[in-house]
C-alpha cells in the first residue's frame, strides 16, 4: 500500500469516527432534553422548566435526536452541512429570544452556544468528510475525446 493510500485512509477513518462522534453526542443530548428536560435548565438557570419550556425541550430534544439520526444515515458533506444549518438558524433564533425575554435568557444563551458548537462541529464534520468523499467528474467536466 502506497503512502497516500495509507494517509486517505487514516482521513476516511478519522471524519467517519468525528461524525460518530457528534452523532453520539447530539443524540445523548436529544434524550436528555426530551425525556428529563429540567435537568438542564436546573443547572443553568437555576429553576425548572414552565409548561412551556418543558415542552419546547421536548420537541428540540426530538429533533437532536432525528438529527443524528439522520446524520448517521446520510453521512456526507452535504447532510453535515444541512444539519449544521439548521443548528445555526435554532443558534439564531435564541439569541432572539435572549435579547426580548429576560427570565429566558439563561437558558437561550445556554442553547445559543450549544447550537454554535454543534453547528461549527458539523460544519468540521462535512469539511472532514469532503476530503474523503471523491466523488466522479461530470461529463461536462471531462475533456473530449479525439
Amino acid at each position: 500500500m502506497s503512502g497516500v493510500s495509507r494517509l486517505s485512509g487514516v482521513s476516511r477513518l478519522s471524519s467517519v469516527n468525528l461524525a460518530t462522534a457528534l452523532s453520539a453526542i447530539r443524540f445523548t443530548y436529544g434524550m436528555v432534553e426530551a425525556t428529563v428536560p429540567d435537568v438542564v435548565s436546573r443547572r443553568v438557570a437555576g429553576r425548572p422548566l414552565d409548561r412551556h419550556e418543558r415542552l419546547a425541550a421536548r420537541v428540540l430534544g426530538v429533533r437532536h435526536i432525528l438529527q443524528a439520526g439522520a446524520a448517521t444515515v446520510l453521512a456526507s458533506p452535504t447532510g453535515y452541512r444541512l444539519g449544521a444549518g439548521v443548528d445555526a438558524l435554532h443558534a439564531l433564533s435564541m439569541v432572539g429570544l435572549a435579547a426580548v425575554d429576560r427570565r429566558r435568557r439563561p437558558l437561550a444563551l445556554a442553547e445559543t452556544v450549544t447550537a454554535s458548537a454543534m453547528a461549527l462541529a458539523g460544519l468540521y464534520a462535512a469539511h472532514r468528510a469532503g476530503q474523503t468523499f471523491s466523488f466522479p467528474a461530470s461529463p461536462a467536466s471531462r475533456s473530449p475525446r479525439p
